[in-house]
């Protein structure tokens, strides 16, 4: 499928960026992962994202260094290649951490390479204006749709013409750590067809949508995103590590407790990757559908949905 294939490369583009660089670092990686993923029109962030209410892009996207702690965060942007490169600039060129927007679309004109500001348009793919057209005659709300039982078990109610209750909503997300112990995370989306104007889920939002700290490790969430934030998911797992005694496997086990107290506080769904900072070991859990992923590493090349 082309979403694991488009994971996959994501990750052997961030791999090759810690290894390779000479001087780069965690944060290096993630960041050449998320854009590798924003410009793969398979994936529901930068070029093909989701479109809103109005046929409109709104994008977010979301950078964490887990040796400072600082992040920078942008929401609501529209015409940018790669909001995940202008959440990094938000983090290391102004005095702000979150910018949102028409003041994030002035923000990266500003500080963006020219050619990496499109127009809306650009954006816009066949395959997002097909779902747009196929939920908005829909009378289930798209952000219930999306969290219904159907996502996990393929079975229930789908819109006409739709036969995957996921859809058109793959998140993206990376997490690294470099030679150094060094861990990043980060985050993109274009959200959900026919979101409200204006509507930010987790992905901007830190210890919501990633989190990452060098003593502890770090997460990068996907799925719905009213309950991510309810449950603070990504702070919640990196809290989670801390509680455990390390004796293998942590990453795993936490990402799926997390999800565990979504699902039974909230009714949410979803999916995180995780890098354990002590064991040094990756892991993910969904209780989604399904999830696209991958880890690479030393002697580690697996990819999976």
């Amino acid at each position: 499928e082309a979403s694991v294939k488009g994971v996959e490369q994501a990750a052997r583009i961030g791999y090759r960026t810690l290894t390779e660089g000479g001087r780069t670092s965690a944060l290096d990686a993630v960041e050449a992962a998320v854009r590798e993923m924003e410009n793969n029109p398979v994936f529901d962030a930068g070029i093909g994202s989701a479109l809103n209410e109005e046929g409109k892009i709104q994008m977010d996207a979301l950078i964490v260094d887990g040796k400072s702690l600082d992040f920078g965060a942008v929401a609501s942007i529209k015409r940018s290649r790669n909001p995940i490169s202008v959440a990094r600039k938000v983090m290391e060129e102004s005095p702000h951490s979150f910018i949102v927007g028409d003041g994030a679309e002035k923000f990266a004109q500003e500080v963006m390479p020219p050619d990496s500001i499109v127009s809306e348009s650009e954006l816009v793919t066949e395959a997002a204006l097909h779902h747009y057209n196929t939920y908005k005659g829909y009378s289930q709300p798209v952000s219930e749709l999306f969290n219904s039982e159907c996502h996990a078990t393929g079975e229930g109610t789908q819109p006409e013409g739709h036969s995957d209750s996921q859809g058109h909503h793959d998140t993206v997300g990376a997490v690294a750590m470099d030679k150094d112990g060094n861990i990043a995370a980060a985050t993109s989306t274009g959200g959900i067809p026919l979101a409200l104007t204006g509507r930010c889920g987790d992905s901007p939002i830190i210890g919501s949508g990633a989190a990452a700290d060098n003593f502890v490790g770090g997460a990068s969430a996907t799925g719905h995103g009213e309950s991510l934030m309810r449950v603070t998911a990504c702070r919640r797992v990196l809290e989670q590590l801390e509680r455990t005694g390390r004796t293998g496997g942590e990453a795993e086990k936490a990402a799926n407790h997390v999800l565990d107290t979504m699902l039974s506080r909230c009714k949410g769904r979803g999916g995180l990757i995780v890098i354990d900072a002590i064991q040094k070991q990756a892991g993910f859990a969904f209780n989604t559908e399904k999830m696209p992923w991958a880890v690479v590493g030393n002697d580690l090349d697996e990819h999976g949905i």
